[in-house]
C-alpha cells in the first residue's frame, strides 16, 4: 500500500467569514460515515454543529493539509460546549465543495480522538 504524501501550509484555503454564514445557513456535509459517528457520540445535535462552525474565528485555525493531489483542507481547534453542559475541545478539519456552497467536514471530535 502507497501512502500520499502530506503537504501543509500555514494560510488558509477557504473565507472563514463565507464558513460562517454556510454554517449559520445550515448547509454543512458530513465526509465520511465516521464523522457521522463522532458527532453522534458527542451528542451533538445538528444546531450544535452549526453554532461551533459559526463561532469559528483566526484564532482558531491551525493551519492547511493536502494529501496527494486532494483538495486542501483546513484545521481548526476550538473550545465548544454544546448542550450538554461539558466544554470540548474539538479538532476541526473542513473544505467548501467546489463552488464554495457547502462546507464538507473531514474531522469534527475531540482533540486526540482517531
Amino acid at each position: 500500500m502507497v501512502s500520499e504524501s502530506e503537504e501543509r501550509r500555514s494560510s488558509s484555503e477557504y473565507s472563514l467569514t463565507r464558513i460562517r454564514e454556510l454554517a449559520l445557513q445550515g448547509d454543512v456535509h458530513y465526509y465520511s460515515r465516521r464523522v457521522h459517528r463522532h458527532i453522534e457520540n458527542l451528542n451533538y445535535r445538528p444546531e450544535d454543529i452549526y453554532t461551533c462552525l459559526s463561532m469559528l474565528t483566526s484564532a482558531h485555525y491551525r493551519g492547511s493539509v493536502r494529501y496527494g493531489k486532494k483538495p486542501w483542507l483546513d484545521e481548526y481547534l476550538i473550545t465548544y460546549k454544546a448542550g450538554n453542559g461539558q466544554p470540548d475541545e474539538l479538532y476541526i478539519k473542513l473544505m467548501l465543495n467546489k463552488n464554495c456552497l457547502t462546507i464538507i467536514l473531514e474531522s469534527f471530535h475531540p482533540e486526540g480522538w482517531i
